[in-house]
């Protein structure tokens, strides 16, 4: 499929780090009920690739959903587990763990929202008919015409939490989607927080200082 990618940029692309957060664990609040460290390191699995496996009930999608725990891009995968799975990526758990089922409404507004962003932006090869324009060849191309046909046609892959203890102190977590609009790179709604706030490609890193593309609120 020939594709011609015009950037919407609605944000800058560059994702930088925070220089002044030195490393080291960042120590959060816990409630009685929340999952701990201990928790996760007891109950997930460790895969070749150093990222550790945790299968857990999401009250977002009323379902057990994977959620990968990543250390940073530039860490020897051998390193202390519990340098991976530390305060802030438990923060980052307990975050999502909290969103409630009335919360996909909102998911489902970033997914619409870049699928947009896409089909005005790249050339699926749909060819239009009389009066038809572009855009609207491709929605009708792939029939998503709204948000409930965006969040139909996108399979949710997992939750991403990367190790980012030493580059930030906020907690980011990524809902991983590979959409029909987006199949190679996919496209990931980010929490930070707590809160959602964003769309971008499944390889998102994230920083104090990240302005992400696609559609922010």
């Amino acid at each position: 499929m020939k594709r011609r990618f015009i950037l919407k940029v609605l944000g800058l692309s560059t994702l930088v780090s925070n220089s002044g957060v030195k490393g080291g664990l960042i120590k959060v609040n816990q409630k009685e009920d929340d999952m701990t460290i201990d928790d996760v390191l007891k109950t997930c699995e460790w895969d070749e690739d150093g990222f550790a496996n945790l299968e857990i009930h999401s009250k977002l999608f009323g379902k057990k959903v994977l959620v990968q725990f990543m250390p940073h891009y530039s860490s020897d995968i051998n390193m202390d587990r519990k340098q991976i799975i530390n305060d802030l990526s438990i923060k980052a758990l307990n975050q999502f763990l909290t969103l409630s089922k009335s919360t996909l409404n909102e998911v489902k507004d970033f997914l619409w929202a870049d699928c947009q962003n896409s089909f005005e932006a790249i050339d699926y090869g749909f060819e239009a008919s009389d009066g038809e324009t572009d855009t609207e060849a491709t929605r009708r191309g792939f029939g998503i015409y709204n948000k409930e046909d965006a969040y139909a046609n996108s399979y949710f892959e997992k939750i991403r939490i990367d190790d980012n203890s030493g580059i930030t102190k906020n907690a980011y977590f990524a809902i991983e989607f590979l959409p029909v609009w987006e199949e190679e790179h996919g496209v990931c709604v980010i929490g930070k927080n707590g809160k959602l706030i964003a769309t971008y490609s499944n390889d998102v890193t994230f920083s104090d200082d990240a302005v992400f593309n696609n559609y922010s609120k």
